[in-house]
């Protein structure tokens, strides 16, 4: 199942044993991802065997990755952020600089934008991602289509898309020189979500501290205090078990005993983990939107400036990037399974109303700077 974007783990059926399944031109035998526990130690192994001299397993990495966008909600509200920057741009295919109607059937193609995501969350995100496409028929129509092979069962080395993601077998087949199958990103990048796990791990680690401290916190502590003679070993317990069972009524206790709470919340240890927590957050947010800084969280407004800035930056080369993969990469299969028009070129179209209001105010700071504009040089820009 895919939110906003990206595969959420669905409940697998642990009994039940996985066969081979058909993706594409491709056979592959998927595995449930696993739950790893929140420990470096389980990071820097994965790392290890992903990175390995002579041969890389991913597999144990990937399944990171994929517990960071399972478990972390922050992180899917900034990856969102940063797909929205780009995917909600519109494309078009031009031809002598003209919009082809070819490139306007195959966006107005609902799967397009899904595959446009895509791109851009495999690159960013995990380095790298392999595409094979084709036709969909729907109402008598042969629309866009695309799969997505699973990253555990890509190998970039050999070039080949691996049956099972632990060891290679003899119905592995190698997806190089296929027409319609499509590798982005790079083989030895592990994307954004290497750093971003990182800080994932450390922050389930503090937030599973902190629930324990909270439950610890939040109960009010029992304190008996033995008057005159020393109760032996079995009194004591039978003092203890009364105690334990006591829940906010009555307690019979010896008369020379006495029972005291004492609540041991703590605003300074709470503020300790908020903290803590909210500098990981604002170190993932640096990472996939590349700033922190806005006029809302006080910071003035030349500083919001800057940081809008660096993150503009950060979405543009995302968008550049995509337009790269849609000229060159995926231009000769656009021309080949889809009818696009050779000599043609993937640009965004600009919105004309956004371009105006960034005149506007590029405008109106030379003016603060005493450059002051004629009434023909007025309407010839704006009227």
């Amino acid at each position: 199942m895919k939110i906003l974007g990206y595969t959420i783990t669905k409940p697998t059926n642990y009994i039940q044993r996985t066969q081979p399944e058909k993706v594409g031109s491709f056979t592959i035998v998927e595995q449930p991802t696993q739950i790893i526990s929140a420990e470096i130690a389980n990071f820097k192994i994965a790392i290890q065997a992903a990175k390995g001299q002579y041969s890389q397993q991913r597999g144990m990495i990937y399944d990171m990755y994929q517990n960071t966008i399972d478990f972390d909600s922050i992180l899917i509200g900034l990856i969102e952020q940063r797909l929205i920057a780009t995917t909600g741009k519109k494309l078009q295919y031009l031809v002598n600089e003209e919009p082809s109607p070819q490139g306007k059937a195959l966006t107005d193609t609902p799967l397009f934008n899904e595959f446009i995501s895509d791109v851009v969350l495999s690159q960013v995100f995990w380095g790298m991602g392999l595409f094979e496409f084709g036709k969909k028929k729907w109402n008598n129509q042969e629309l866009f289509d695309y799969f997505q092979i699973p990253i555990k069962h890509i190998d970039p080395y050999q070039k080949v898309v691996r049956e099972t993601q632990y060891s290679s077998s003899q119905n592995d087949k190698p997806y190089k020189g296929i027409d319609n199958v499509l590798f982005v990103g790079e083989k030895d990048n592990f994307g954004l979500l290497q750093q971003l796990t990182m800080l994932a791990l450390y922050k389930r680690a503090a937030i599973n501290d902190w629930a324990k401290y909270t439950k610890l916190a939040g109960t009010n502590f029992r304190i008996l205090k033995y008057r005159g003679a020393q109760l032996g070993k079995k009194e004591r317990e039978g003092v203890l078990d009364k105690v334990a069972n006591f829940a906010g009524g009555a307690v019979d206790l010896p008369q020379d005993i006495d029972l005291t709470t004492e609540n041991q919340t703590s605003s300074s240890q709470n503020a300790l983990f908020e903290n803590y927590v909210a500098y990981l957050d604002e170190q993932m947010t640096k990472i996939v939107l590349g700033s922190t800084m806005t006029t809302d969280n006080g910071s003035s407004r030349s500083q919001a400036e800057v940081h809008e800035r660096t993150t503009e930056t950060l979405l543009d080369a995302d968008s550049a990037m995509l337009l790269n993969v849609l000229n060159y990469d995926f231009y000769e299969i656009g021309v080949k399974m889809y009818g696009l028009p050779e000599g043609g070129r993937w640009s965004y179209i600009e919105n004309a109303g956004t371009k105006q209001l960034e005149q506007i105010e590029m405008d109106l700071k030379l003016k603060e700077l005493g450059i002051l504009f004629t009434n023909e040089e007025i309407r010839a820009k704006y009227l």
